[in-house]
């Protein structure tokens, strides 16, 4: 018993016009073109009928206690052999010198992968392309078998991302690192970096999805897109598995602003916080600066000039300002007020050093979320509709606009890439044009705040 397409759309054309001008037409379809059903098999006359393989119908071919061979006259030269057992292998048959060769592709059901037969029509060009320049297929699966070998694993990819480039290029490293250890490492930490597919990472982004993720989905994606580029820029790898991946979660902008009220409440609430002294001036701080917890939390004493009134922010190696720009931070008068308890007690490089540093380095800026999120638990700021520490900084700007500052000099006092010819000239200068107007801004609701804590 042999196998014959019963599909008549495809016989049709081969009634007319032949294998060859059929293959043309068959050979854009996929896999799954037509189904497989028993028909005669005579000899050597049936090597020319059409037989389109399909992962369905392979799947139920069994062995009856006799060797088959099945063609696809998509492929010349590819062959199925089944077993009197039912092992189903691809092979290609080819001459060389006259003499013929067969050479096996693989076991049907035998890859990782969870559809097997996908893998085999690339197996077949591979050794086709290999033949037609001069190459045997043999040749070829021994060099793609090095190549295997010598490929790096997932693991081994993701440490020379986070060494080599996220640590000298982004602030964000660190997240970065823990997205890629906690959702990539160890699901294909041992698997080569080769082996994982696109279909493979639409399933990860599926199962976070279902484990109730949102946009941090998002997040994931970016970051393995990342790590995967940087693998094929260093010729590590041919291809990105997250190509034409879409984001899975919709990405909703925030705008959240606090209002009047709420910004009182914010600072009388910091004084009944169980917290350091120095979080406690850092949160105070992104209100009045407009600065990131980042930028905060990392400021040096011999960044400031009290004397002036102003900060110049610099830009490290590994990017502390976003925009890697230098830019002036003015410090108003109830900033410099604030920041009078840690003049006081200064000790080491930084204005808010590390408790367990001893000096040496600053506090982590996530310790000021962790600051934050406790005294909502403890004090009146649980009953506000929650906000981040990157909301002060938005409040801030919004205040600086109210009273008066352009958008130019918000911008300047935020940091934000202006990408205009003109802005390379006026480094620094939106700002300080209207200094006084955005310092006024900046302190007004922390003004408001100090004047009713010193009335009660």
């Amino acid at each position: 018993m042999g196998l014959r397409a019963s599909s008549p759309v495809y016989s049709k054309p081969l009634q007319r016009q032949g294998v060859r001008a059929y293959i043309a037409e068959a050979a854009a379809t996929s896999w799954a073109v037509c189904k497989i059903e028993p028909g005669p098999l005579v000899g050597r006359q049936n090597r020319g009928s059409v037989v389109l393989f399909h992962d369905r119908a392979l799947g139920r071919i069994e062995g009856n206690g006799a060797k088959r061979e099945l063609l696809d006259s998509r492929y010349p030269g590819l062959v199925l052999r089944v077993s009197p057992v039912g092992r189903r292998s691809f092979f290609l048959r080819y001459r060389d010198g006259g003499r013929r060769r067969w050479f096996l592709l693989g076991v049907y059901g035998d890859k990782e992968v969870e559809d097997s037969s996908a893998d085999i029509p690339a197996s077949y060009f591979a050794a086709e392309g290999a033949r037609a320049e001069g190459r045997s297929p043999a040749e070829e699966r021994d060099l793609v078998r090095q190549r295997s070998a010598d490929a790096v694993t997932v693991r081994e990819l993701v440490e020379l991302y986070v060494e080599r480039y996220a640590k000298r290029n982004k602030r964000s490293w660190k997240e970065d690192e823990r997205l890629l250890e906690k959702h990539v490492v160890k699901r294909w930490g041992d698997l080569k970096a080769v082996r994982v597919r696109r279909r493979d990472v639409l399933r990860m982004l599926d199962e976070l999805q279902a484990g109730g993720m949102g946009v941090g989905c998002n997040r994931v994606l970016a970051v393995l897109r990342k790590c995967y580029n940087y693998g094929v820029d260093r010729e590590l790898l041919e291809s990105n598995p997250c190509y034409r991946v879409k984001p899975p979660a919709r990405e909703v902008s925030r705008d959240r602003v606090l209002t009047d009220e709420e910004v009182g409440i914010f600072w009388r609430s910091l004084d009944g916080a169980a917290m350091s002294e120095g979080s406690r001036i850092a949160l105070r701080l992104c209100l009045l600066t407009g600065c990131r917890r980042g930028e905060v939390a990392g400021m040096r004493w011999g960044e400031l000039n009290l004397e002036r009134g102003i900060w110049p922010l610099p830009s490290d190696e590994v990017g502390r300002s976003k925009s890697r720009r230098t830019r002036l931070v003015p410090l108003s008068l109830l900033a410099l007020e604030v920041l009078a308890p840690a003049v006081e007690a200064r000790f080491g490089e930084f204005v808010f050093p590390s408790p367990l540093g001893k000096g040496s380095r600053p506090v982590q800026s996530e310790s000021l979320s962790r600051a934050l999120a406790k005294a909502r638990e403890e004090t009146e700021l649980g009953l506000l509709p929650r906000f981040t520490i990157h909301d002060l900084r938005r409040t801030c700007a919004t205040w600086a606009r109210k009273y008066g500052a352009s958008r130019e000099a918000v911008v300047a006092l935020l940091g934000h890439a202006d990408k205009s010819v003109t802005a390379v000239y006026e480094t620094g200068r939106a700002a300080w044009r209207e200094t006084g107007v955005v310092r006024g801004g900046a302190g007004a609701a922390g003004k408001k705040a100090t004047q009713r804590r010193r009335e009660q």
